[in-house]
C-alpha cells in the first residue's frame, strides 16, 4: 500500500528535495509552525483529522508572535 512516508520519498526522488514525512499530525504540525516565514502558504491535504492542521498552526504563530510582542515591549 501506499504510505504518507513513502509518497513524501518519491516526491523527494522525483526533484522536491524539501519534501519529507514529518510523522504524526501533531509532530507536523509543530514542524509546520517552526519552518513557516512570512508570506509563506501553508495547503494541507489528506483525510480525516487533516483539517485541523492549519488551525492549530495558527495557534502556535499566534502564541509566538505573542511572545515576540511582548519580549519587543519589554526592551522598549
Amino acid at each position: 500500500g501506499v504510505t504518507a512516508a513513502a509518497l513524501a520519498e518519491a516526491i523527494a526522488r522525483a526533484g522536491h528535495r524539501g519534501c519529507r514525512y514529518a510523522g504524526p499530525l501533531e509532530q507536523a504540525v509543530r514542524l509546520a509552525a517552526a519552518e513557516l516565514r512570512e508570506g509563506d502558504l501553508l495547503l494541507t491535504l489528506g483525510a480525516g483529522d487533516v483539517t485541523s492542521a492549519g488551525p492549530a498552526v495558527l495557534a502556535i504563530l499566534g502564541e509566538a508572535s505573542h511572545v515576540s510582542q511582548e519580549t519587543e515591549r519589554q526592551r522598549s
